[in-house]
């Protein structure tokens, strides 16, 4: 995940500690997605916005890197809602970003493969029941009753109906082909959780905003959508420092005061935002001591979501004449999704790696690799592991995955040119989200109430903007993060007021 990058991003040490100038309406506490859109609404209504980033550039999960000529996505490998109404594309238009960063759509952008099966999620949902209708023709009324309830049932209504339930229990009441329901399992690998353990709303939500309405990508990969936001951010007069860790916020009396730096400079403001893991925030930046019995019960008891295990791969040849799959690949060996992601959530790892992402950023802008080769990253969940469990296993697995993807592109390891691997660990020393976390708090029912982690804090002055936050609705990707970065700034907009 540290690599180099054509972008260059201004590094500065900023004015000995405690200097007037140093003042800020509003600090926020890194530069991911919704770090980044929370400070472009702040600045625009005129508010003196600092962003500090630990990081060399901005984007969070959403960065991309490059390596031998091949672009490679660390992490987010495409967008959802944006459709016309979409919750990111109001966002999007809002904030002009459409004069900034330009996206196309896949068509199909998911393809399902699966033993004796391959659906493909296409842009028209008509087109994707039609694939379902040829695959299972015996189920096709269930499931177009299934993806009916999903996409045009008002969220309230689905709220009432699926906050207390598993996907299983929802999958279960509307079909009841076996094979169907491991299919409709595979794209929970967005949230990392089996269907009898992931919350019904969530996955509800997952499937109307990222898989019905998915396969969004940003042209010159997911580092130019973060750039993006950051020129908008930077246009209204807010500040981003990158390569600054923040190391203590400052409080008195319980009110925050301002930030202090690794490197002892002294940020006030009257407002902080968090953009980190959520523990980061409680336990090391504001102290134990300082945090409300309320949060520390919670951060004891709560589970964080599992993490991913990534292999980048760089191919001198051109796969297009080889494998007619150009989209993003789920590809299961057998139909024991469920086992798998359950194994995964109980702390094991799927050493045969029997369902894998494949992705491919060439694929959707052929500028991302040489010509006539190809940028691919093979991607499975898997849970966290120490140092040395990394060091020993980091090879083989990569190899397992690798292995696994040829049962669909054949040859492939012939063709390699570039490799390299992150492990959850490389997630946490990029992000220090807990557990090298992927997608903030495991979406299970007890766990997606907003009272819980609300984006204003008990602390006066403190508000959290990140997947950490709950909303009710859990976590579906990178609109949901930038919808929280909105609505962070909103609050805060209302209170200045």
């Amino acid at each position: 995940m540290n690599h180099n990058n054509k972008t260059i991003y201004i590094n500065k040490k900023i004015n000995p500690k405690g200097l007037k100038k140093d003042q800020y309406d509003v600090i926020i506490i890194g530069a991911g997605i919704g770090g980044l859109v929370c400070g472009c609404y702040l600045a625009r209504a005129g508010l003196k916005v600092l962003i500090v980033e630990k990081n060399s550039k901005p984007g969070g999960y959403c960065t991309s890197f490059e390596k031998d000529g091949f672009r490679f996505d660390s992490c987010v490998h495409s967008l959802g809602s944006l459709r016309e109404n979409g919750a990111l594309r109001k966002i999007f238009f809002d904030l002009e970003l459409d004069k900034k960063i330009k996206i196309i759509r896949l068509n199909p952008f998911d393809t399902i493969i699966v033993p004796g099966h391959t659906i493909r999620i296409m842009s028209s949902l008509k087109d994707t029941i039609n694939e379902f209708h040829i695959n299972f023709p015996k189920e096709i009324e269930n499931i177009k009753n299934f993806f009916n309830f999903i996409t045009k049932t008002d969220f309230l209504t689905l709220y009432i109906k699926l906050k207390n339930k598993t996907f299983k229990e929802l999958l279960d009441e509307y079909i009841f082909e076996e094979k169907v329901k491991a299919i409709l399992t595979i794209p929970l690998g967005n949230i990392g959780l089996p269907s009898k353990a992931a919350s019904a709303l969530v996955s509800a939500i997952l499937y109307r905003e990222f898989i019905f309405d998915g396969g969004y990508y940003p042209l010159g990969g997911m580092q130019r959508f973060s750039d993006g936001i950051t020129e908008v951010f930077k246009e209204h007069g807010g500040k981003l420092i990158c390569s600054t860790k923040i190391k203590k916020i400052l409080l008195k009396n319980k009110k925050v005061l301002g930030v202090i730096s690794e490197d002892e400079n002294i940020f006030s403001s009257k407002y902080i935002v968090s953009n980190c893991d959520i523990r980061q925030t409680f336990l090391n930046l504001i102290g134990r001591d300082n945090v409300p019995y309320k949060y520390l019960k919670l951060l004891n008891r709560m589970t964080p979501s599992v993490s991913a295990f990534l292999v980048y791969i760089g191919v001198n040849k051109n796969l297009n004449k080889i494998f007619k799959e150009k989209g993003n690949i789920w590809y299961a060996s057998s139909y024991k999704v469920e086992n798998v992601y359950n194994n995964i959530l109980q702390g094991g790892i799927d050493s045969s790696s029997t369902c894998i992402l494949i992705t491919s950023p060439s694929f959707h802008d052929s500028n991302l690799a040489p010509e006539n080769k190809q940028s691919l990253t093979l991607i499975f969940n898997s849970s966290f592991k120490n140092k040395k469990y990394w060091e020993n296993k980091k090879i083989i697995l990569s190899n397992s995955i690798l292995k696994r993807a040829e049962e669909i592109i054949e040859d492939l390891s012939k063709y390699i040119q570039f490799k390299d691997v992150a492990t959850p660990l490389t997630l946490y020393k990029y992000t220090l989200n807990y557990k090298g976390a992927a997608y903030g708090w495991a979406a299970i029912p007890s766990q997606i109430d907003k009272t819980l982690f609300p984006q204003k804090t008990e602390i006066e002055g403190l508000f959290l903007a990140s997947h950490w936050c709950t909303r009710g609705a859990g976590q579906s990707g990178v609109s949901t993060v930038a919808c929280i970065g909105k609505d962070t700034a909103q609050i805060i907009l209302k209170e200045k007021i």
